[in-house]
């Protein structure tokens, strides 16, 4: 349980840190090039989040997989979590924003058995920065542009 709570605590961290991020960028959600990155996409959340540690969930099993405090030394190992990039904050509210690490784009798809939790399901962030437990993927990831797509680890 106590994992559950610490992912779920981090994903609001990661909503806020993109609230922030976006108050100051035109209301852009963070992306690092017009081919985003995950790890660059999540170092531009250095100006606004205080430890990269948010970027892990501590039920990330993966060999290899830790927490890092340093934004500058990320890889994918340090990041539990996909991300939908292109995004304007609030815009949408109802999609997706970051979501414990899945590898599908389409709506109903559920978590791999390899996830951070499993395939009992995972920890979602709204475009509107509220966190719910879906054991579902509640819609598709898209973008601004309708385009599907997810950064993962």
């Amino acid at each position: 349980m106590y994992r559950h709570v610490n992912c779920l605590s981090n994903l609001k961290q990661l909503g806020l840190a993109v609230a922030m991020y976006a108050d100051s960028s035109g209301g852009r959600c963070p992306m690092d090039s017009a081919h985003p990155t995950l790890v660059g996409s999540m170092q531009l959340l250095s100006n606004v989040a205080t430890t990269a540690q948010i970027l892990y969930c501590p039920s990330d099993h993966r060999p290899g997989a830790r927490a890092e405090t340093d934004f500058k030394k990320l890889t994918t190992l340090n990041i539990s979590y996909s991300y939908v990039p292109n995004l304007i904050w609030q815009d949408q509210p109802d999609s997706v924003l970051f979501l414990d690490r899945m590898y599908s784009t389409v709506r109903g798809s559920t978590w791999p058995t390899n996830g951070n939790h499993g395939d009992k399901g995972g920890n979602v962030v709204f475009n509107d920065g509220h966190v719910s437990w879906m054991t579902n993927l509640p819609c598709a990831l898209k973008d601004t542009g309708g385009r599907e797509v997810a950064l993962s680890p």
